[in-house]
């Protein structure tokens, strides 16, 4: 029986994406590096935001911005709402030249690391 309630709560326990890791000064990053360059997106606590790409038809981009803490509250209160952080990778490796997205949360309660294969995640199962 014993064996069996570990078993179950290693389960629970490893079905969640891990902490994020964030350093103090940020509440969201992205990023993806793959074949034809990198995309790179952050958000920090004062709301200042910088894109980086590289390697596109346009050659590298870099943007700064201000995200409005009415917008990250929205964002967090829909990845609470989806369960952002039960997103995990089913997979350990990828197929060659397969990308593998990372985005990493902290704010409003929200900790976690999501990094998936490209191939891997679909929001439209219908």
């Amino acid at each position: 029986m014993m064996r069996h309630w570990a078993a179950g709560a290693f389960l629970l326990i490893g079905c969640r994406a891990p902490e994020s890791k964030l350093p103090a000064t940020d509440v969201l990053r992205f990023g993806v590096g793959h074949m034809g360059g990198s995309t790179f997106f952050v958000v920090h606590s004062d709301g200042t935001a910088e894109y980086s790409s590289s390697g596109g038809p346009q050659g590298s981009v870099k943007v700064t911005g201000k995200v409005p803490p009415e917008e990250l509250e929205q964002l967090a209160a829909l990845l609470q709402e989806n369960d952002f952080c039960s997103n995990v990778s089913t997979r350990s490796t990828g197929v060659p030249d397969e990308a593998f997205p990372s985005a990493s949360v902290r704010m409003h309660g929200i900790d976690c690391k999501v990094s998936m294969w490209d191939g891997e995640f679909r929001d439209d199962e219908e």
